[in-house]
């Protein structure tokens, strides 16, 4: 089995869900299994289901059955979801309560289907302030809390139900360039009509969040196909002006990152193969999955890092800027960092040494050509000068 042609294959699939057309393919030749196991690591099993089904109608297919498997689970994801950012929007407001939805719930409706658009999260921003009420009412509809971070507080409630309800857009801890650059984006949220308790961003700064989340995880570990449609979505169905977009995304470094992910995007709803020097761009995202991969981190932190060394006194002896997140008490005593890394090896292993054997043994396998190719891919993303 060619690999490349399980990637035809699944994009493909992928146009024809998004552009509303049959699926030039022939079923027979299809490696479903392969291509539903690549659509389900960029959660896009719901989007090649509908197209796949067009194909194989026989209830007695394996395709038949894996197809309905997603598009079933997705139905009950998506209508669950829906429903509470519903609760929401007529609870909040007698809570007082401003809310701005994020990403995946603001982008599923531009979908064929919005079911297509799975989220693992409803991502909800509101003021620091607000985190007791708004967790508190989680709590009523029988939700539980989970560990935060210093950017958000998640709460599940099985089996369908993730919220992450922010008070910054980007963590301090990990992405400390981009928490600072959007620091102030009540200041730009409207609220969606007169008296209204939910609020929007104006489109270009959606379009310039959407694309600093996007570049923050392909730049660590990777990022997936889903990203780039969202991309590509948005720009197609939300009028924006450019200027103001552009000016946005330069003071990121991201202009460029932009324009290559909404490329290749075009390339895939076009059914046409993607320029040559984005090619291995493409391979990278399609490796990656929705999430990134370990081994991605990895490659990326050493590249960064200049070294395997460098990386692993980081590992070690991790900076100021994500200590303090870790141990508070660094924010009024920092001469106190060398006994906190102490207090941070006894917590982690307590926990469990398997996730840093596991990077270890990572480690162990790359050279100084890995670590230089993954250089010349963040160049080629147009990541180079993009810091997080």
């Amino acid at each position: 089995m060619e690999q490349n042609q399980v990637i035809r294959d699944f994009l493909e699939l992928v146009r024809s869900a998004m552009r509303s057309v049959p699926p030039n393919l022939d079923p027979a030749r299809v490696h479903w299994e392969e291509v539903f196991r690549l659509a389900q690591a960029h959660q896009l099993g719901v989007m090649i289901a509908y197209p796949a089904l067009e194909l194989v109608s026989d209830p007695t297919s394996p395709v038949f059955r894996m197809g309905m498997q997603a598009v079933g689970s997705g139905l009950a994801q998506q209508q669950a979801q829906s429903r509470l950012l519903e609760q929401m929007r007529l609870s909040f407001p007698s809570l007082e309560i401003p809310f701005l939805p994020l990403k995946g719930s603001l982008l599923r409706p531009m979908y064929p289907k919005p079911e297509m658009r799975t989220m693992c999260d409803l991502d909800i921003l509101i003021h620091k302030e607000d985190l007791e009420k708004a967790g508190q009412w989680l709590l009523e509809q029988g939700f539980t809390r989970e560990e935060g971070f210093d950017h958000d507080i998640p709460y599940t409630k099985l089996p369908y139900l993730h919220v992450e309800f922010h008070y910054r857009l980007f963590s301090e801890n990990t992405s400390a360039s981009l928490s600072r650059f959007f620091d102030g984006i009540w200041e730009q949220a409207k609220p969606l009509s007169q008296g209204s308790w939910e609020y929007a961003l104006p489109a270009e700064w959606f379009a310039a969040y959407l694309t600093a989340h996007f570049a923050k995880h392909a730049a660590v570990s990777g990022s997936g196909a889903r990203s780039v449609l969202d991309l590509w979505l948005y720009a197609q169905k939300v009028p924006m002006e450019e200027d103001n977009l552009f000016a946005l995304l330069d003071k990121m470094h991201l202009a460029t990152f932009y324009q290559r992910m909404l490329k290749l995007g075009e390339c895939w709803m076009e059914g046409i193969p993607c320029p040559e020097e984005l090619l291995p761009v493409q391979q990278y995202l399609l490796q990656s999955g929705v999430y990134g991969t370990e081994q991605h981190r990895v490659l990326s932190q050493s590249a960064q890092a200049q070294s395997k060394g460098k990386h692993l006194l980081r590992r070690f002896f991790p900076p100021m800027s994500q200590m303090r997140y870790h141990f508070p008490i660094l924010q009024n005593r920092p001469v106190l960092l060398p006994f906190c890394w102490v207090g941070r090896w006894i917590r982690v292993l307590k926990k469990g040494t398997d996730n840093f054997q596991r990077e270890m043994e990572l480690l162990k396998t790359l050279s100084p050509e890995e670590m230089e190719e993954n250089r010349r891919l963040m160049d080629q993303l147009g990541l180079t000068n993009f810091h997080a």
